[in-house]
């Protein structure tokens, strides 16, 4: 078996299906493979849709999103492990680069690679103005909605830290690096993620989950610019929210200003090229993310109490 596809799941009956046919269409028909779903006690058809479409299902009720990744790759056969959300489809632009990727990949070996997702072709203003078109040359990680690597290798690593609720795709990225491993970002492996938020709220929920993995510790707070950035901007608010109410007017317009820099820092790091009405309205997404961040610091059990809080956090 040379692929084997590894989709973590709870309540997923409508996007399995067309996720399922994106890897059945696209992998190249000199690749064999197989499709594994590992349910997270789903309370809809999950179970049912993944098996009539031919995946192999496991069920993990109480397990994190590191655990269900890594019960798929227990349970796999395949000389590559894909790491799979089950809201994101292969293209064919995915299946006329793989061979190659795998390929040199076999011959430098300790690689973990993969691609970010895309947004899809009809984005949602704040899918185009957060998601889209992000620069992958300077990131250090790879993300487990897409991440490809050897299943020796895997093995080897340990495979994902089963105690995080979140950022499990960083930590791994960072022992792969840390042991003389190579992390490579792929785009040529295109992938689609159908699940990106696209309202204010979900964007919120999506961002405070994903800020969990920087909470862990102090040690991962410090390590991280984001979590750094988060608390000075959360403690600059108070002293701005401070500053008013015992009417120190100035002073609060001084801690207003840093405010807005913070956001306006953010902003440009994530936009890359912008125009003004986008770079506004990434303001305000800026200032979501970050009061987002701030309020990561509550505890989630499984991949199910994710769901049941996000659907469109993966």
């Amino acid at each position: 078996m040379d692929l084997s596809f590894i989709i973590p799941a709870y309540n997923e009956e409508k996007n399995i299906p067309s996720t399922v046919q994106s890897i059945k269409k696209n992998v190249p028909p000199e690749l064999s493979f197989e499709i594994i779903v590992v349910d997270n006690g789903s309370e809809d058809r999950t179970v049912t849709v993944s098996a009539e479409y031919g995946a192999v299902v496991f069920q993990q009720s109480e397990s994190k999103i590191g655990g269900l990744r890594n019960y798929g790759a227990k349970k796999s056969s395949g000389q590559f492990l894909v790491f799979l959300d089950a809201d994101v489809h292969l293209t064919e632009k995915w299946g006329e680069n793989i061979q190659g990727l795998l390929k040199m990949m076999l011959a430098k070996r300790n690689i973990i690679s993969g691609s970010f997702c895309s947004t899809p072709d009809n984005p949602s203003k704040l899918e185009k103005t957060w998601f889209k078109g992000q620069d992958t040359s300077k990131k250090r990680y790879i993300n487990s909605g897409h991440m490809i690597i050897e299943r020796k290798y895997f093995m080897s690593l340990g495979g994902f830290d089963e105690r995080l609720d979140t950022g499990e795709d960083f930590e791994l990225s960072k022992r792969v690096r840390l042991s003389g491993g190579y992390v490579f970002v792929c785009d040529s492996v295109k992938v689609i993620h159908y699940g990106y938020p696209k309202t204010l709220s979900d964007f919120y929920k999506r961002e405070k989950w994903h800020g969990r993995g920087d909470c862990k510790s102090v040690s991962s707070i410090v390590s991280s610019k984001v979590a750094i950035a988060s608390i000075v901007f959360a403690l600059i608010n108070l002293l701005f929210i401070i500053s008013i109410l015992l009417g120190c007017i100035l002073l609060g317009g001084l801690f207003l200003f840093m405010v807005i820099l913070i956001v306006i820092i953010v902003t440009a790091k994530r936009l890359g090229n912008y125009n003004f009405n986008e770079f506004v309205y990434g303001m305000c997404l800026s200032y979501v993310y970050l009061f987002a961040r701030v309020m990561s610091c509550f505890k989630s059990k499984s991949l199910r109490d994710h769901t049941r809080g996000c659907r469109n956090c993966l």
